[in-house]
């Protein structure tokens, strides 16, 4: 699965086991929103270019398709920005100007061509110096007033280990791995140190697997 041109391509030999996975994994978020009032999951990778961004906006239309549920996606990679070229958009006036503290959240959320989809870009990478983390958590709050469902596309954990500690500002967590690129160790360790920081696992998606494995699955765990 990628990206082109603003929308998804899937090709013919993945393409059902990964709207299967993208369906399992919609369907265990509202099962969490619903039992556990969960809205809100930070997509991660182990590395870069693993599809996370690719991932999310699917997440994200699957959970908007009945043009009622209200979804936002963030782009929270500050190392590799994209979701704003898979959407034309601006980057600035974005997730970094809020960190900076110039802007409410909801006043640099931008509409898409999606009904109920909106998008919070990167913003400026001016502003790193400026950037506050700990108003993540106000983001959050404010987002889940306008949104029902909040999906934080982020940096791969080797370029970004922050997120251990971010996770502990979202409801749950979504692992993006890239098939045959990561050993089972190095997958294990990665959900052992997101227990350790007592986040909330929703799933593990496989992307760009032509079929679904044993160990593919999704699914909200305490």
């Amino acid at each position: 699965m990628s990206m082109k041109n603003g929308h998804l391509e899937k090709t013919p030999d993945n393409h059902r086991a990964i709207i299967q996975e993208i369906f399992g994994l919609r369907n265990a978020l509202t099962h969490a929103h619903e039992k556990h009032d969960v809205s809100s999951s930070l997509l991660v990778s182990l590395e870069p270019g693993m599809g996370t961004t690719t991932v999310s906006i699917a997440l994200a239309l699957g959970l908007c398709w009945d043009r009622k549920t209200r979804v936002t996606i963030v782009d929270a990679n500050f190392q590799r920005p994209t979701l704003h070229e898979a959407f034309n958009l601006p980057i600035e006036e974005g997730l970094r100007e809020f960190l900076a503290g110039e802007n409410g959240i909801c006043h640099v959320m931008k509409k898409t061509g999606v009904p109920n989809l909106r998008v919070v870009s990167c913003g400026d990478p001016a502003l790193n110096p400026e950037i506050q983390y700990e108003r993540f958590p106000l983001a959050m709050e404010e987002l889940k007033t306008v949104s029902d469902f909040i999906l934080i596309d982020s940096a791969a954990i080797s370029t970004n280990p922050q997120a251990y500690f971010w996770s502990s500002y979202f409801d749950c967590i979504t692992l993006v791995v890239e098939a045959n690129k990561v050993e089972n160790s190095q997958l294990n360790e990665t959900l052992n140190q997101f227990k350790h920081a007592q986040a909330k696992i929703l799933g593990v998606v496989m992307n760009r697997e032509k079929n679904l494995k044993d160990n593919s699955w999704h699914g909200f765990l305490k």
